[in-house]
Parts: structure tokens; C-alpha cells; sequence
């Protein structure tokens, strides 16, 4: 659980990386800003999965990460807001949970409007079509690399990027059928996604992961600042993840899994599990 109840969030040693506390969710953009951020001082402080990546093959993993962020992520974000389905059973009960009505139907509607602008001229099929060809050339990619992963032997950010979105695609509940069928339909990206997620949590990564923690034990000064804060916090938490449970929305985590990729990945280890709750379905619209 995140100390402040907020995503993403992450401890290394003594310092706390990502937003504080707050009574309402952060927007898309604050949230978009505290990853890179996190991302950024991972890169620093930890280490650079990148820095392996020279000449054509730091340029082409620019240009495939411009096809994750343009055609691949955008066809997630869709699927959440604009399918009137997986809007009405899990975003805006997920977002109106804490405010009074009419707010709890007007605030998500707002933040729902706003993303269907940004899709303004395109079709769900120009959506979706765009998603699977770029699954289709990270598949490709895959199979002539034959190293496991997209650029050699060692993983790169981008490698922590697609599987989340491959984590995402496979357990959320507000990915669209198409979607998933169409990566389930690839067994190339199935192992890739199989095999990392196997890698997150191997028992000699949970290990290492319990040393860890004993050596860094605490909160430091952020902690006395925030404590009632995140008290708080945490008991917000722990009603918003029992609700999340209840109803299957256990694919809020996926939206951590590329920092928790990039660490692991880069040799940090911690624990981390995945539970497969039951999928709620809901037919395509027409």
C-alpha cells in the first residue's frame, strides 16, 4: 500500500518519491508529472536501464516509445473513459466514491468529457485498429531481437513501459474485449509478458526484497511531516481497496507497473503479487 493512499509511490532508503497527500484524486496531468519524475530519479539515483542503448538502437527505441505513447497508451485511456460500459461500472464510481451528489456524477463526467475531446475526429475503430498494429510491430520486434527482451539481453525503460501496458491490457477490467484478444492472439508478447512478470516474483527477488527493507526501516522526515496525513490516507485506502476488491478492480495497480518494472528490471528487488480477480465482461458497442 502506498504510504499516502496516492500513485505512484516509491521508497528508496530514506527518501520518498511521489505526490503527497491529498483529499481528492490528482489529475492526469499531476499524476503523468510524478511518474516521469519518479522514472527521472530512478534513472539518477538507481540506475539507467538505457545506458546500454547506443547509436541506431537509442534512436529506435525513441521511435517505438513514440508508438507505445502515441498509439498504444491513448487506446487504454479510451477504452476506461470512452466505452459508456467500462465508464458507468468502474471510473465513475471509482472517482464519485468520496464526493457528495451531485458532484460524485459531475466531477467524473467533467474529467470523461474532457478525455472523449482529446479523441475528437477519430472512430473507436481508428482507436483500436492503431493499438494492434503497434502490439503487432512490438511483436515483430520481439521475435527478430530472439534475446528476450526488445533490445539485447538487458531490459531498457521501454521494456518496464510495454509491460505495463501488457499487464494492463491483460488484467483490467476496462480494457476492451478486442484488446485482449488481439495480444492474447500473440504468443510472442504473451511469454515476453509472462516472463517479466515471473522475473517480478520469483521467490530470490521477494528475498532480497525483506533484506532490503530491514536496512531501510523508516520514513525519515517526510513521515513526521504527512504522519496524520497519511494516516488518513491509509484508512482511505483501505476502504477504497476492499471496494476495488469487491467489484474486481484490482487493474488499478497496473497502472504502478512501470515503476515497479523499471526497479525490478534494473536489480532492485522487492515483493510484489497479483490476483487474478474474477473479469467482469461487458459486450462491445456497437
Amino acid at each position: 500500500m502506498s504510504p499516502t493512499g496516492r500513485l505512484p509511490a516509491v521508497e528508496a532508503g530514506s527518501s520518498l518519491m511521489g505526490p503527497g497527500p491529498c483529499s481528492n484524486p490528482h489529475s492526469a496531468e499531476e499524476q503523468v508529472a510524478a511518474a516521469w519524475a519518479v522514472l527521472d530519479r530512478l534513472r539518477h539515483d538507481i540506475k539507467d536501464l538505457d545506458r546500454s542503448l547506443r547509436g541506431p538502437a537509442r534512436g529506435e527505441a525513441v521511435a517505438f516509445r513514440a508508438l507505445l505513447e502515441g498509439s498504444l497508451v491513448p487506446a487504454l485511456v479510451y477504452s476506461a473513459w470512452c466505452e459508456q460500459a467500462a465508464y458507468a461500472d468502474y471510473m465513475q464510481p471509482l472517482l464519485g466514491r468520496n464526493l457528495p451528489f451531485p458532484l460524485s456524477y459531475i466531477m467524473p463526467a467533467t474529467k470523461r468529457h474532457a478525455v472523449q475531446r482529446t479523441f475528437a475526429g477519430k472512430t473507436q475503430q481508428q482507436v483500436y485498429d492503431a493499438a494492434c498494429e503497434a502490439l503487432d510491430a512490438f511483436g515483430a520486434k520481439l521475435a527478430a531481437a530472439g534475446t528476450g527482451f526488445l533490445f539485447g539481453d538487458e531490459p531498457c525503460a521501454l521494456d518496464a513501459q510495454l509491460y505495463a501496458c501488457l499487464a494492463y491490457i491483460m488484467r483490467a477490467p476496462v480494457t476492451h474485449p478486442s484488446l485482449r484478444q488481439h495480444l492474447q492472439s500473440q504468443s510472442e508478447m504473451l511469454a515476453y509478458e509472462r516472463r517479466i512478470g515471473e522475473r517480478l516474483s520469483r521467490p530470490e527477488a521477494q528475498s532480497r526484497s525483506q533484506s532490503a527493507g530491514d536496512e531501510a526501516r523508516g520514513w525519515s522526515e517526510w513521515s513526521g511531516q504527512f504522519s496524520s496525513a497519511q494516516n488518513k490516507a491509509r484508512e482511505e485506502q483501505r476502504a477504497l481497496s476492499a471496494s476495488l476488491n469487491r467489484k474486481g478492480k484490482i487493474w488499478v495497480g497496473c497502472a504502478a507497473a512501470v515503476i515497479v518494472g523499471y526497479i525490478v528490471l534494473g536489480g532492485q528487488y522487492f515483493s510484489i503479487d497479483f490476483y487474478d480477480d474474477e473479469e467482469e465482461e461487458y459486450e462491445d458497442e456497437e
